[in-house]
């Protein structure tokens, strides 16, 4: 699989048990992995859509992901009618 370095945050969702998984790497050349397989922006609007049971969506962004790039996958899963969640990590402290 791959590793993304999750940001911190306090806020604590429930677990979302059946959801499609899409992660969001750093780097000179960021890479968009869904269910395992490296698509870009394009096969990911075309992958994401359509009849699926599963409705949910967890965002696996890097940390230093830019933002553009972030907000095109959540905008191109919320067009597709699907709900978002991004993954982070607890924020040092938080319980």
């Amino acid at each position: 699989g791959v590793t993304a370095n999750l940001p911190s945050s306090t806020s604590r969702l429930p677990p979302l048990d059946d959801s499609h998984l899409i992660t969001s790497t750093a780097g000179e050349v960021p890479r968009i992995i869904y269910h395992e397989e490296s698509v870009t922006l394009i096969a990911l609007q075309e992958k994401i859509g359509g009849e699926d049971r599963i409705r949910n969506v967890i965002i696996h962004a890097d940390k230093l992901a830019t933002h553009g790039l972030v907000l095109e996958i959540s905008n191109a899963v919320l067009a597709a009618g699907y709900d978002v969640a991004w993954a982070t990590e607890p924020a040092t402290g938080s319980k």
